[in-house]
C-alpha cells in the first residue's frame, strides 16, 4: 500500500506537471499568434509595396508613351524643316547666281542644312531609343506580373503554414488539463 505522503508527492508532481504543461500551452500559443500577426503584417506591406510599384510604373509608361509620341512629332517637324532648309538653300544658291557679292550667305546656309540634317539624325536615333525604352517598360512589367505572382504563392504558402501551426497544436489542445 502507497503512503499518504507518498500520494501526496505524487500528486504535487502532477500537479507541478500539468502547471508546466499549461504554461508551454500558453507560451506556444502567444507565440503562434504573433507570428500570424507579424506573417499577416509583412504580406500587408509587401501587397502594398506591390500596389505601389504597379501606380508608379503604369504612370511612367503614360509619361515614357507621350515623350515617345512628342518625340516622333519632332522628328516629323525637324524633317519639315529640313525640306524647307534645302528650299532655302536652293533659293539662295540661286540668288547667289544673280547676285554674286552674297558667297557667304550661301556657305552659311549650307552649313545651316547640314546642321539640320546631323539634327533630324539625332532626332531619329532618340526615338528608336525611345521606343527601345517602351519595349524594356513592357519587360519590366513582365517581371512586377511575375513577383506579384510570387507574391500570392507566398500568401497562399503562409496561410498554409497557419493551418499547419494550427494543425500541430491540435494534439496539445486536446490533452485533459485545463
Amino acid at each position: 500500500m502507497i503512503s499518504r505522503e507518498v500520494m501526496l508527492e505524487i500528486y504535487q508532481a502532477a500537479d507541478q506537471v500539468e502547471k508546466e504543461m499549461n504554461h508551454f500551452y500558453q507560451t506556444g500559443t502567444r507565440i503562434a499568434h504573433r507570428t500570424k500577426i507579424i506573417i499577416r503584417l509583412v504580406i500587408t506591406v509587401f501587397l502594398c509595396i506591390v500596389v505601389l510599384n504597379f501606380t508608379m510604373l503604369y504612370s511612367f509608361m503614360g509619361e515614357m508613351k507621350a515623350v515617345v509620341g512628342n518625340m516622333i512629332d519632332m522628328y516629323t517637324r525637324f524633317g519639315t524643316m529640313s525640306q524647307d532648309m534645302h528650299q532655302m538653300t536652293h533659293a539662295v544658291i540661286n540668288m547667289e547666281q544673280n547676285i554674286r557679292g552674297i558667297p557667304t550667305i550661301a556657305q552659311s546656309m549650307n552649313n545651316m542644312n547640314t546642321q539640320v540634317n546631323d539634327m533630324s539624325t539625332h532626332v531619329n536615333t532618340m526615338t528608336d531609343k525611345m521606343l527601345g525604352i517602351d519595349q524594356n517598360m513592357t519587360v519590366i512589367g513582365g517581371h512586377v506580373h511575375e513577383m506579384a505572382n510570387r507574391f500570392e504563392h507566398l500568401t497562399y504558402t503562409v496561410h498554409h503554414l497557419g493551418y499547419n501551426v494550427n494543425q500541430m497544436s491540435g494534439p496539445v489542445r486536446t490533452l485533459p488539463f485545463p
